[in-house]
């Protein structure tokens, strides 16, 4: 194998390369890789800072692949760019997304999804995941949470819930059916939003 060059080494590529070191060591001895690489993953190892680590078998055969192909730099960590927006939503979409959010902070995600469908920015067979926008939105700064509102102009009162589910009212009734007369209860459920 060949030894990592004079550049600076990186803790994780060391890590790395200690690895993939240990699995070419036991195949030039004659054992088996698929048994070694098993062995390898079965207790965790201590990287450079002291943390104790556990490896897959899927990422230990992937280190092993890059090793074979490309040396050493190929088991360095790879920085990606940062994204600043969205790479799958459209500048347009996420423009109003944002807008919105802003103008009512305590809309929802799906309730900005609807609007925007709403205002044509997505068409009726496009599916936008609210994950998606969630993330797109936390990367721009936009403060996804919900204000608590503790004004004096909430409204506590009773049958006053904005919201289906915020209250329901439930009611039962005992009775006998039936030729055996058995032993029924039939239950009343009344949403407050709704009144059904």
């Amino acid at each position: 194998m060949d030894h990592p060059g004079t550049d600076a080494p990186y803790p994780e590529a060391l890590f790395r390369y200690r690895l993939v070191s240990e699995v070419a060591a036991c195949v030039l001895r004659g054992e088996n890789r698929a048994d070694v690489v098993r062995n390898l993953v079965a207790h965790g190892h201590y990287d450079l800072t002291g943390k104790l680590r556990r490896v897959s078998q899927r990422t230990l055969y992937r280190w092993l692949a890059r090793y074979r192909e490309q040396g050493y730099a190929a088991l360095q960590c790879v920085r990606r760019p940062r994204i600043e927006r969205s790479v799958v939503l459209a500048d347009d979409l996420l423009d109003f997304i944002v807008a919105q959010k802003e103008l009512d902070p305590q809309a929802s995600i799906p309730e900005l999804i609807r609007r925007a469908r709403e205002k044509g920015l997505l068409k009726p067979s496009q599916h936008v995941d609210r994950t998606t926008v969630y993330r797109a939105l936390k990367r721009m700064g936009t403060y996804v949470g919900r204000h608590k509102h503790h004004g004096p102009d909430r409204d506590t009162r009773r049958f006053a819930y904005p919201h289906r589910m915020q209250m329901v009212l439930c009611d039962g009734k005992h009775f006998r059916a039936g030729v055996t007369r058995a032993h029924r209860v039939a239950l009343f459920f009344l949403d407050d939003a709704s009144r059904y």
